[in-house]
């Protein structure tokens, strides 16, 4: 799932920088993302799913946990709207800040292909290679939001590879440590913990970045290590 929505986003991405790089109005890109809105809601309208009962009871303690830990990763969560103004002040180029993000998209998608597919432990997953990574990424961006392009394209593809592992195995425990009838309320946990964490970390990050990028980014790397902490503290 996560592979095709960050395909989709690559893809759009790339379409916007074309149309930065050309001077074109931004509106008309605006515009024709209606088209595929269009086609994915009726793609959704006309699917039919097979009910799956699973049998096992819901692990509360399991739930909250990951979702506490889904809280202060949305602390960390920032939008990607932060490295893409970093490129785009150190470069002065609208189209290679915007190029930040499909770089992001397009490792995110191909790590969460890999991760769906490997034998990962999903705890230590999310943990290392999710959590612990973006915290390394954002770290990296804390200290080279002014000094090189290069360096910010490569962290922006390591945030990109934590948040292909992040998308594939927080889901992915939530539905294995809740019962098939509570499946729905533990992803709608998951992602209130998300929601109150973005909305809650991006105007923290916001004013941080006034003062200066590097306590921005450096606060949500350290909230990242935090719920990584959280994460490790699950047992099965």
């Amino acid at each position: 799932m996560h592979l095709l929505d960050q395909t989709g986003a690559f893809l759009a991405i790339v379409y916007i920088s074309i149309v930065l790089l050309f001077g074109l109005p931004v509106k008309y890109a605006l515009l024709g993302t209606m088209i595929p809105l269009a086609i994915s809601t009726l793609l959704i309208a006309t699917t039919k799913t097979a009910r799956v009962e699973r049998r096992g009871n819901t692990n509360v303690k399991v739930v909250v946990t990951i979702t506490l830990s889904t809280l202060f990763f949305g602390f960390t969560f920032f939008s990607f709207g932060f490295p893409v103004i970093s490129v785009a002040q150190l470069t002065h180029k609208e189209y290679l800040g915007t190029l930040a993000f499909a770089i992001f998209s397009g490792t995110s998608a191909l790590s969460a292909f890999f991760y769906g597919r490997s034998k990962v432990g999903e705890i230590k997953g999310l943990a290392f290679l999710g959590y612990a990574t973006a915290a390394i990424a954002s770290f990296g961006f804390a200290l080279t939001y002014d000094v090189s392009l290069t360096l910010l394209y490569v962290f922006s593809a390591l945030m990109g590879i934590a948040v292909g592992a992040i998308e594939t195995f927080e889901p992915s425990i939530i539905s294995k440590f809740t019962s098939s009838d509570k499946v729905a309320t533990g992803m709608g946990t998951l992602s209130l913990g998300r929601a109150l964490g973005i909305s809650i970390g991006n105007l923290v990050m916001g004013f941080l970045y006034v003062v200066s990028p590097f306590y921005s980014y450096s606060f949500a790397a350290v909230m990242t290590l935090i719920a990584s902490a959280i994460v490790l503290t699950v047992r099965r």
